[in-house]
C-alpha cells in the first residue's frame, strides 16, 4: 500500500462498532461519550483504541471532518463525516479515502470483525436504525467515520478533552516523578 508523507493509509482491518452515549453529563474523555460495542476479538481490547487516540492527538491540529458521499444499493446517496488527518485527504488520496469507505458500504473487506456500517447505509438488519451503531473508528487508520454534524460536534469535543486529559495526566506524573 502506498504511503502519503509521513501518514500511512491502507486497508481498514480493526473497525469498532460505536454508539454515541444519551445523557452525557460531563465529557473529560472520548470514553465519557463513546459505548464500545463488543467486537468478539482480543484485538480490539489490548491497547489498540489507547494507541490510535494517542496518535491522533499528537497530530490533532492536522486533523478535520470531511464529507463523503456514499452509494447504496439502490443508488441513493448518503453523506458520511469522516474525521481523518489532512494527508489521508489530499488531492490523491481523496479517491482512495472514497474507495475505503463505499468498500465499507459495499462490505468488501475482509476486516478483522463485522462492522455494520453496510448495513446502517442501506438501512437494513442491525445497524438499520442509526441509533444502535452510529459512529465506526478505524483503529489502524486513525479515523472515524459518523453521520450529522451533532455528532462530528460531540466526537471532536470528546478528543479535544481526551487530549487535555493525557496532558493532565502527563503532568501529574512529572510532579510525582
Amino acid at each position: 500500500m502506498k504511503k502519503l508523507a509521513s501518514y500511512k493509509l491502507e486497508n481498514p482491518c480493526l473497525v469498532q462498532r460505536i454508539k454515541f452515549k444519551k445523557d452525557i453529563q460531563t465529557i473529560n474523555t472520548i470514553d465519557d461519550i463513546l459505548y464500545y460495542e463488543y467486537m468478539g476479538n482480543s484485538n480490539f481490547e489490548w491497547g489498540a483504541k489507547g494507541k490510535s487516540i494517542k496518535r491522533i492527538i499528537t497530530r490533532l491540529a492536522d486533523y478535520g471532518w470531511f464529507k463523503i458521499a456514499v452509494t447504496d444499493k439502490k443508488g441513493q446517496i448518503h453523506i458520511a463525516s469522516v474525521f481523518c488527518h489532512y494527508l489521508a485527504y489530499s488531492p490523491n488520496a481523496e479517491p482512495y479515502i472514497h474507495q475505503i469507505i463505499q468498500g465499507l458500504a459495499d462490505n468488501k473487506y475482509h476486516i478483522e470483525e463485522w462492522s455494520g456500517f453496510d448495513q446502517a447505509i442501506n438501512k437494513s438488519g442491525y445497524s438499520y436504525e442509526r441509533e444502535k451503531v452510529n459512529c465506526w473508528w478505524d483503529i489502524d487508520n486513525d479515523w472515524f467515520i459518523c453521520f450529522g454534524e451533532y455528532h462530528e460536534h460531540l466526537l471532536t469535543t470528546g478528543i479535544k478533552a481526551h487530549e487535555q486529559y493525557l496532558i493532565n495526566k502527563d503532568q501529574t506524573c512529572k510532579k510525582g516523578a
